[in-house]
């Protein structure tokens, strides 16, 4: 008996350890150990299926990454609004007295985001129109007609005021004397037009730039009848008979400065030119003459010989009868007869009707004139 008790006391150690193995193995394989039919029930209550008839596993989607957290008030039927993630447009929170000037200083495309006006651009698209309204144009959000075209909305009246109260103090008084047109044209009697233009190009040249003009009146040259009339021969289509006015274009020089001096040289000798008198000029008739001349016309002697023989008769007759003519000088003569003012009303009613052409007004002009020169009445109507 001592040996067995030996053993099991000097053994006690691993004796003790086994029994511990052993029983661990037993509450293992009784208490966490499931039996299959244990696992296939806890399974299928994991894949219980849905409203749709769908288990978890059917269903192969990703999960959806939410930026923006919803808020449950909203659709819990509560009267609080939630609060809007964007500001609203500048032209939203203007107020009515806002210096528009700082808003839009300068030209810039149209903005509707900007402008606190309800401007509308484009054509009515079907019955309704555009956005339901019916019979308007489309509005200025997203409108990309009112983009394209050009605005003014840098042109202000208030934009002008400041922007002449800026440049003020760089100006000079306007001179005296030059208050009316009129007064203008007196002192400044040649008018140059030139032009520039300004565009978006690879270029800054424009050919068009070259073209200078100049525009004057033939009254403000130092001129006789004979320079005059040279002048208009010269000038050709160049003279406005109506106005008097003579305009010379020169766009032939590459540039602009060119064409200016190319003109005034032009100016110069058509001046100098027209106070030549050639030989060959005198042989020059009536019929060659670009206007009718009373001076110059055979009609002024005739005058002449027709008031000398009215004269002579006036002799035989009565002085009753002889008073219609006495206006007439004594001696009728050239110079006696070209200063009496029957003969200047005469004289400018034949002009009159030679250079302007037959009328009813130029006709009645030259009756009345002829009438008054021989003192005859007019009869009375019946």
């Amino acid at each position: 008996m001592a040996a067995p008790f030996s053993l099991c006391k000097g053994n006690k150690f691993l004796l003790c350890v086994n029994v511990i193995q052993n029983n661990l193995a037993f509450i293992s394989t009784s208490t966490f150990v499931k039996s299959p039919e244990t696992r296939n029930s806890n399974r299928n209550r994991r894949q219980r299926p849905d409203a749709a008839g769908k288990t978890p596993s059917d269903k192969k989607e990703f999960r959806k990454l939410l930026l923006v957290k919803k808020d449950a008030r909203r659709f819990d039927g509560s009267r609080e609004k939630p609060k809007d993630m964007y500001n609203p447009p500048r032209s939203k929170k203007m107020s009515v007295d806002v210096d528009w000037p700082s808003v839009w200083p300068v030209a810039q495309t149209y903005k509707q985001s900007v402008v606190p006006l309800p401007l509308r651009q484009g054509a009515v698209q079907g019955q309704e129109g555009t956005m339901g309204e019916h019979g308007l144009p489309p509005q200025g959000y997203a409108n990309t007609e009112l983009v394209k075209i050009p605005n003014f909305l840098h042109l202000t009246p208030r934009h002008i005021k400041q922007q002449c109260a800026a440049i003020k103090k760089f100006c000079t008084r306007w001179p005296e004397g030059l208050e009316t047109p009129q007064q203008m044209k007196e002192h400044f009697p040649l008018e140059v037009t030139t032009s520039d233009y300004c565009f978006s190009s690879n270029s800054v040249r424009d050919s068009r730039a070259r073209v200078v003009t100049f525009k004057f009146n033939m009254k403000d040259l130092q001129l006789d009848p004979h320079s005059q009339d040279k002048m208009k021969r010269l000038l050709g289509n160049r003279y406005d008979p109506q106005t008097g006015d003579i305009t010379l274009v020169a766009d032939r020089c590459p540039l602009k400065q060119q064409n200016y001096d190319y003109l005034r040289y032009v100016m110069t000798v058509l001046y100098f030119e027209s106070w030549k008198t050639e030989p060959w000029e005198a042989e020059k008739t009536e019929s060659d003459m670009e206007f009718y001349s009373w001076d110059r016309s055979l009609n002024k002697e005739g005058l002449v010989k027709t008031l000398r023989a009215y004269k002579d008769r006036a002799k035989e007759l009565t002085e009753a009868e002889g008073r219609q003519l006495s206006h007439l000088p004594e001696e009728i003569t050239v110079d006696s007869v070209t200063s009496l003012e029957e003969v200047k009303a005469y004289r400018s009613a034949v002009e009159e009707l030679y250079n302007t052409g037959e009328n009813i007004e130029t006709l009645n002009n030259y009756k009345k004139s002829v009438m008054n020169l021989l003192k005859v009445q007019q009869p009375r109507a019946m």
